[in-house]
C-alpha cells in the first residue's frame, strides 16, 4: 500500500513539474503577438503523425499519435502541403490554418476536392506514447482528405531481426478544434504489456474472433485555437486484442497535454501522456501513471522552394517504466 501512494505521489509530481515548465516556456519563448504558432511537435501517439493534425500536438506524443509514431513526432512538411498534426496524427492542409479569420472561404483548389498525401518517415527507435515498440524503422503513410474528414493508412517496419511489423487505419473528422477518431491497430513482435500471464493473440491479420491481433481505439483531440494551441487527447481502447490475464476486455486508455511553442526557427513541442487506471492489456501499467514526458524539435532543411526535408528529435521519459529514449529522424513527404 504504501509502495503504491508513493508512486502515485510521484507521478502527480512529474505531471504537475512538466505542465509548469510548459507554461514557463511559453512566457519565455513566445513569439510576437500576432506571430503564428507552429504547427507540428510527434507520433504517432498515437504523433496516424504523421497523421496527426490534431492529436502532441506525436507527439507524442505522443498517440498519436494516429497516431502512431506520427504519432510521437509530426514532422513539419513542405509549405503549403498537407501536415500532419503532432497529437491525432491526421493530416490537415497548411493553407487552411494560414487563411484569414473570418474570410469567406480558403483558396482556390484548396477547399474543395480529395488531397492524397503520403511518403515516409525515418527513426532511430520507434517510440509511441512513451514506449519502445522497436529499433530504427521506416514507417510510411498514405492518406486521403476531403473537407473535415480523413482516411489514413501508417505503418512501421524496423531493420532488425526482431521482425516488427505494424500496419493501422484510421478514419476521422474534424469541426473546429474537436477531431474524432477510430483507430484500427494491428502489430505483432511489439514489447509492449508482453507478461507471462498476457493472453496470446493471433498473428493472422484477417483473424476477427476473440483472439484477433487487432486492436480498435476511439479517441477524441481538442485544440484551444492558435492564440493558446493548448490540445487536450484522451484515447480508448474499445475492442481487440488489449485484454486483462483473465481475458477480459481492458479498455486500456491513455490522455495527453500537448503544447507547441518555436525557438527562433526550430519549432518545438512538449506533452504529457498517462494512463488513469489499468491498460494492462495494452501499456502494461495496473494504476494511474505519467508514461510519456516529452520534448520535441523539428526543422526542416530548405533545398529548394519546392522541396524541404524536415529532420526531428525527440527526448522521451517513461517514469512509469523507469525509462529514457532520445530518438531521431527524418520525413519525406509527397
Amino acid at each position: 500500500m504504501k509502495k503504491t501512494t508513493n508512486s502515485i505521489k510521484k507521478n502527480f509530481i512529474v505531471l504537475l513539474s512538466t505542465l509548469g515548465c510548459l507554461l514557463i516556456a511559453d512566457t519565455l519563448f513566445a513569439g510576437e503577438p500576432g506571430e503564428q504558432a507552429p504547427e507540428n511537435i510527434d507520433n504517432r501517439d498515437d504523433v496516424p503523425t504523421t497523421a496527426a493534425t490534431t492529436s502532441a500536438q506525436a507527439t507524442t506524443g505522443s498517440g498519436t499519435t494516429v497516431n502512431r509514431a506520427a504519432k510521437e513526432v509530426a514532422p513539419a512538411l513542405q509549405d503549403n502541403a498537407i501536415t500532419a498534426d503532432p497529437v491525432t496524427g491526421l493530416f490537415q492542409d497548411s493553407t487552411e490554418k494560414q487563411a484569414p479569420s473570418g474570410s469567406a472561404s480558403a483558396p482556390a483548389g484548396k477547399s474543395r476536392g480529395v488531397r492524397i498525401v503520403f511518403g515516409s518517415d525515418l527513426v532511430s527507435s520507434y517510440i509511441w506514447r512513451g514506449f519502445y515498440n522497436a529499433g530504427a524503422s521506416i514507417q510510411p503513410t498514405l492518406a486521403m482528405k476531403a473537407g473535415g474528414f480523413s482516411l489514413t493508412a501508417w505503418g512501421s517496419v524496423d531493420f532488425a531481426s526482431s521482425s516488427y511489423k505494424e500496419a493501422d487505419l484510421t478514419a476521422a473528422y474534424t469541426i473546429g478544434g474537436l477531431t474524432v477518431s477510430l483507430t484500427d491497430y494491428y502489430w505483432t513482435g511489439s514489447p509492449m504489456a508482453v507478461t507471462p500471464d498476457s493472453p496470446v493473440p493471433s498473428r493472422n491479420y484477417f483473424r476477427f474472433g476473440s483472439d484477433t491481433p487487432h486492436r480498435v481505439e476511439l479517441g477524441a483531440a481538442y485544440c484551444f485555437g492558435e492564440r493558446f494551441p493548448l490540445t487536450v487527447a484522451w484515447y480508448t481502447m474499445l475492442f481487440g486484442a488489449d485484454k486483462k490475464s483473465n481475458g477480459d476486455q481492458c479498455y486500456s486508455t491513455y490522455a495527453e497535454v500537448s503544447y507547441p511553442f518555436s525557438v527562433g526557427s526550430v519549432d518545438m513541442g512538449a506533452c504529457v501522456g498517462f494512463t488513469p487506471w489499468d491498460t494492462s492489456g495494452t501499456y502494461g501499467t495496473d494504476e494511474f501513471a505519467v508514461c510519456n514526458v516529452a520534448l520535441s524539435a523539428t526543422k526542416a532543411i530548405r533545398f529548394s522552394d519546392r522541396f524541404q526535408l524536415p529532420v526531428f528529435t525527440r527526448l522521451i521519459w517513461n517514469p512509469a517504466m523507469d525509462d529514457v529514449h532520445f530518438v531521431g529522424g527524418l520525413s519525406i513527404m509527397l
